[in-house]
């Protein structure tokens, strides 16, 4: 009998060890800068080396390793090493998770500015808000978008400053509500 308790005690804690991690507790911003090797021992990642840039590695989780980022699901996401040390994330989600993301960032992190802006559609007949929200600190930039290349799709992305200059410097080139064509 003892063995059979010594058994299922195994079964559950290796069931619980190979439970889906929420990515936002393995690399989330204040990850940015630990070791690949670090976010691997506690989700296994697929990598692949970006061809232009030799020293940058793009990894994936594993089918099955993640099972939310920040408590929503996520289609997909990606890790960006230079070196061995992680620079970028990036994420896509339907655009229904994109209030529930909000409110999880915005609860750690305080407000975001406000780069929203307007899509115009239709001859100007059809106008709708594509809500962008940019937080900045010391170490990461982090931007939101609800709307990103289809009406059901949103985005995420947060890296160190100098991985998401780009980035933030497109969100904030036009003044917040400002128009623009679909």
């Amino acid at each position: 009998m003892r063995a059979v308790v010594w058994v299922a005690a195994a079964l559950v804690a290796s069931a619980v060890a190979a439970e889906p991690a929420d990515g936002w507790q393995v690399f989330g911003p204040d990850a940015l800068g630990i070791g690949r090797d670090q976010v691997a021992v506690q989700m296994p990642l697929q990598c692949g080396s970006e061809d232009a840039e030799p020293d940058l590695l793009v990894c994936q989780p594993a089918p099955g390793a993640m099972s939310t980022f920040a408590g929503v699901p996520v289609q997909k996401i990606e890790l960006t090493f230079r070196g061995d040390r992680l620079e970028k994330v990036t994420g896509r989600l339907h655009e229904s998770q994109f209030e529930a993301l909000e409110r999880f960032i915005t609860a750690r992190a305080g407000a975001g500015r406000d780069c929203s802006y307007l899509f115009r559609g239709g001859m100007g007949a059809a106008e709708f808000v594509n809500r962008i929200l940019l937080w900045r600190a010391p170490d990461y930039a982090l931007v939101i978008q609800q709307f990103q290349g289809k009406i059901d799709r949103s985005v995420f992305s947060y890296g160190t400053p100098a991985a998401m200059a780009e980035v933030v410097k497109e969100k904030t080139a036009y003044p917040p509500r400002s128009r623009r064509d679909l």
